[in-house]
């Protein structure tokens, strides 16, 4: 029997918890790459390089790391971490109150 692979560890957003990948390719934390999730195809940072993982056991892994981020994926990913982010209770006081108020 083969000795099992380590997953990488991508985060998907600042804050968010590590989804834990099957590697396709070799990478470095720090490197943005594209993930094949049960949601859908998404990008993140690479935080936990494969090699970095003692082990076995590993984390079981979610989602796939299929390559690489292009110039256009990084920089729509780099766009989205400075987007302000209404809580929940502040989303429905806007939703509430409607455009007009003050």
């Amino acid at each position: 029997m083969s000795e099992p692979t380590p997953p990488a560890g991508v985060r998907l957003r600042p804050g968010a918890p590590l989804l834990w990948c099957r590697c396709l390719l070799a990478v470095e934390p720090g490197q943005l790459v594209l993930v094949e999730t049960p949601e859908g195809t998404r990008v993140g940072r690479v935080l936990v390089a494969p090699g970095q993982l003692l082990g076995p056991p590993y984390p079981e892994p979610v989602g796939t790391l299929q390559r690489l981020a292009d110039d256009v994926e990084r920089a729509a990913w780099e766009a989205e971490r400075f987007q302000p982010r209404a809580g929940r209770a502040l989303a429905e006081e806007i939703a509430r109150r409607g455009p007009d108020s003050p």
